[in-house]
C-alpha cells in the first residue's frame, strides 16, 4: 500500500502536475482508493470539478479504475456527470472495458433518456 511522504492537510490539493492531473487524479489512475478518500475528505468541490489536458475528471477516471467509494463520494459532492473528456465521453462510459460496449451503452442510455418516465 502507498502512503503519502506528507499528510494531507500540508499538500496543495489543487497544484496539477504537466498534464495538469491533481492528486486526486494521480491517486484515482494508481487505483489508491484509501489515498483518494483522504483527500477527498480535505479538497474543495473546485478540486472535484478540475480536468486534466485529456479534459477527464476525477470522476472520468475513478469510474475506469473502478473505485466504487470514490466514484459514490465524488457524486454525493456533486461531481459533473455530464462532463465530457477529450473522446467525447461521460463519465458513465468510462465504466464500459471497451469502445465497442461504451457505444452500446451510450445507444442504451439515449434511448432510455428519450423515453417519457425514465430517470436516471
Amino acid at each position: 500500500m502507498s502512503r503519502l511522504s506528507l499528510p494531507v492537510e500540508k499538500l496543495d490539493l489543487c497544484h496539477v502536475d504537466q498534464q495538469d492531473n491533481t492528486a486526486l487524479h494521480l491517486a484515482c489512475l494508481q487505483s489508491h482508493e484509501d489515498c483518494a478518500m483522504a483527500i477527498l475528505e480535505k479538497c474543495s468541490d473546485e478540486v472535484i470539478q478540475m480536468a486534466n489536458s485529456d479534459q477527464k475528471t476525477p470522476l472520468h477516471i475513478s469510474s475506469k479504475t473502478g473505485l466504487v467509494r470514490v466514484v459514490q463520494e465524488l457524486v454525493q459532492r456533486g461531481a459533473d456527470l455530464n462532463a465530457r473528456d477529450c473522446d467525447d465521453n461521460y463519465p458513465a462510459l468510462c465504466c464500459a472495458p471497451n469502445l465497442h460496449v461504451a457505444e452500446c451503452l451510450d445507444s442504451i442510455l439515449q434511448a432510455m433518456l428519450g423515453q417519457k418516465g425514465i430517470a436516471l
